[in-house]
């Protein structure tokens, strides 16, 4: 989320009686949520403004689509600002507060929007969610960009080729407050990374699906889909691969 921010529409008041909002409008209920869920991950967003506003000034984010009918607000306040590259403006850095019964119904209609297309994606048989996720293992950070009861992908956060190869085995440690949750899964595609525009790189990626996932560990991704937890710690071992031929 990165928006332009004209703090002279709230007039002269040095402190703001009412939390200042702002519209943000997204092109799909799915472009919301991944929005949402990178944003949050964060802890917060960095909006860049005409005025600087004082620390503990309240924002209220009205973010909406033209597949949502109800809009998702989140509340914030301004933690920081610094002075920005271009002259005279400022970048503030506003921290999430939540009102979580209330941001809560709002996200499930986002979410259930979403569900619902699903049903006209016959090749699919499990939904998939944006979520933004680190991952950590292989030597490097990963970052989960989709997830769904199947399995995820992954983006790799270097242009190092990708020492995994489909059919390859892997488990990811999940910790989600004080519950660490074990993953098995099996890598089914491999993309190395590719130039792109001359000498940049496209990132290497891969896609996995999930093995022998219990009730409690499928209720568990269910949950992280639905952005009622964040796992706070997620790793990434891949298996050895076995051997073939003889010894």
């Amino acid at each position: 989320m990165r928006l332009v921010y004209d703090v002279t529409r709230v007039g002269r008041r040095e402190h703001p009686r009412f939390p200042i909002r702002l519209s943000v409008r997204y092109p799909s209920a799915r472009s919301l949520l991944g929005d949402y869920t990178r944003s949050v991950s964060k802890g917060g967003v960095a909006i860049e403004s005409e005025r600087r506003p004082d620390i503990g000034t309240q924002f209220v984010f009205e973010m909406t689509s033209p597949e949502v009918a109800q809009m998702v607000e989140i509340r914030g306040r301004v933690v920081w600002t610094r002075a920005s590259a271009q002259p005279g403006k400022y970048v503030l850095g506003i921290q999430y507060t939540f009102a979580d019964s209330e941001r809560r119904a709002q996200l499930e209609h986002v979410i259930e929007t979403i569900l619902s297309e699903h049903r006209y994606e016959r090749q699919r048989r499990h939904p998939r969610m944006p979520v933004t996720i680190e991952v950590q293992g292989l030597g490097r950070i990963w970052s989960m960009r989709d997830l769904s009861q199947g399995g995820a992908s992954l983006q790799s956060s270097t242009n190092d080729p990708i020492g995994i190869v489909a059919g390859q085995r892997l488990r990811l440690d999940v910790r989600v407050d004080a519950f660490d949750a074990v993953l098995e899964a099996e890598t089914i595609w491999v993309a190395q990374p590719f130039p792109v525009h001359g000498e940049q790189m496209a990132a290497g990626r891969l896609g996995f699906r999930f093995v022998g996932l219990t009730a409690e560990l499928r209720a568990l991704v269910d949950r992280i889909m639905r952005a009622q937890v964040l796992p706070t710690r997620v790793g990434l071992v891949a298996r050895r691969l076995p051997k073939r031929g003889l010894e």
